[in-house]
């Protein structure tokens, strides 16, 4: 678990808690909105785990990193005739 979620696990468990210590009320809303918070949270992580995996993009091919061929030495006869 992130701390992300676990935050958001502790938020249901203090609810829950003063639910049943208190009597507090807790409307159904307030549950749904909890439960779109954790699923954001969820999506969220899983986004971030996932965006590692993504291949990266190819290097870039400059002339410090271009090999050189046989054909492109041999074609300029440094004036040479």
């Amino acid at each position: 678990l992130t701390m992300n979620i676990a935050g958001v696990v502790k938020d249901w468990l203090l609810i829950g808690l003063s639910v049943l210590m208190f009597r507090s009320p807790v409307s159904q809303l307030q549950l749904i909105g909890y439960g779109v918070a954790f699923l954001g949270v969820c999506w969220y992580n899983y986004q971030k785990a996932t965006a590692h995996v993504i291949k990266p993009p190819p290097p870039v091919e400059d002339d410090e990193t271009r090999p050189l061929s046989s054909g492109s030495v041999s074609s300029h006869h440094h004036g040479r005739t």
